[in-house]
C-alpha cells in the first residue's frame, strides 16, 4: 500500500508540473516596426500575458531601390525573454559600391560576455575603399582584453584591463591623421588612473602631465566607448533593430567610466568599470 501511495504522489507532482509548465508558442511573420522585416522565434507568455522569447531566432530584412538591393540577417538565441550565447548579424549591400558586414557576439544573461568580431568591407570602383576587422572581448556586458592601435571611425585607441577586468597599463589614443602629432596617454594601474599627458608622436615631448588625483582620463575613454557604440548600433544603415537587449536601464548604472542613454547598452553593453 505504501509503494501505491508513494506512485500516486509521484504521479500527481508530475500532472502538477505539467500543468505549470510553460507552453512554448512559434511565431512567424512581419516582425519590427514601419518597414520591418520577417523574423521566426520561439517564446512563452508570463503571467502578465507578455511574451518571453527563449529559444531560436532569426530575422530576415531586404531592401531594394534605386539600384541599391540589400540585405540584412540575424540569427540567435534567447533564454528566458535575454539575449544567450552566439548571435550573428550579416549585412549585405549590392550596388556600385558594394558594402559586406559581419558581426559575431557572444552572451551571457543578456549582456555581451566573450569575443566579438566586427569585419566591414566597403569597395569602391573595384577597388578596397574601407576595410575593418576588430576583435573584441567582453566580460559581464563591461569591455575587458586588450586591443592595440584599434581604428575607431577617426581615432586609434590602445588600451588593456588585468586579470581582474580593470582598467591597467597605458592607454592610448590619436586621431586617424598623419598631420595630427599629438597622442593623448592615461595611465592606469588596476583601476587607479595614476597617470595623464600629451605626447608628441615625431619629438616624443609630453605635455600636460598629471599625476594621481590631478590626472585626467583626457580624450581616451570617451572615442573607446562610442567606437563600440557606432560598431554595435546600426552599423549596416538601417532604421530597424529588432534585436532586443536584456539590458534594462537601471542594470547600466552611473558609474563615470559607464556612458548611459538610449544608444548605449542598445546590445548589452555596459561600458568600463
Amino acid at each position: 500500500m505504501k509503494a501505491r501511495h508513494m506512485l500516486t504522489v509521484i504521479m500527481l507532482m508530475a500532472m502538477a508540473a505539467g500543468l505549470n509548465a510553460q507552453e512554448h508558442k512559434t511565431y512567424t511573420g512581419q516582425f519590427g516596426r514601419e518597414n520591418g522585416g520577417t523574423a521566426t522565434y520561439s517564446y512563452y507568455e508570463d503571467a502578465d500575458g507578455r511574451r518571453m522569447f527563449d529559444g531560436k531566432y532569426t530575422y530576415n530584412k531586404n531592401y531594394k531601390r534605386d539600384g541599391i538591393s540589400a540585405t540584412y540577417t540575424e540569427t540567435g538565441q534567447y533564454k528566458d525573454d535575454k539575449l544567450d550565447g552566439l548571435w550573428t548579424i550579416t549585412f549585405n549591400q549590392k550596388s556600385s559600391e558594394p558594402v559586406t558586414i559581419n558581426v559575431k557576439m557572444n552572451y551571457k544573461d543578456g549582456v555581451l560576455h566573450g569575443p566579438m568580431t566586427f569585419v566591414k568591407k566597403v569597395i569602391e570602383y573595384g577597388k578596397v575603399k574601407e576595410n575593418i576587422n576588430i576583435t573584441m572581448q567582453f566580460h559581464e556586458g563591461y569591455l575587458t582584453g586588450k586591443g592595440s592601435n584599434v581604428k575607431l571611425r577617426d581615432k586609434i585607441v590602445t588600451y588593456e584591463f588585468d586579470e581582474n577586468n580593470l582598467s591597467n597599463g597605458l592607454w592610448k589614443c590619436k586621431v586617424d591623421d598623419n598631420k595630427w602629432q599629438m597622442v593623448d596617454c592615461v595611465r592606469y594601474e588596476h583601476g587607479t588612473l595614476k597617470m595623464s599627458y600629451h605626447e608628441n608622436i615625431t619629438t616624443g615631448d609630453r605635455e600636460g602631465v598629471r599625476y594621481e588625483g590631478n590626472a585626467e582620463i583626457l580624450e581616451v575613454v570617451d572615442p573607446l566607448l562610442e567606437g563600440i557604440d557606432n560598431l554595435l548600433a546600426q552599423p549596416y544603415d538601417f532604421k530597424e533593430m529588432p534585436i532586443r537587449s536584456g539590458l534594462k536601464g537601471k542594470d547600466v548604472g552611473f558609474h563615470p567610466h559607464v556612458v548611459t542613454g538610449s544608444k548605449f547598452g542598445f546590445l548589452g553593453f555596459r561600458g568600463l568599470k
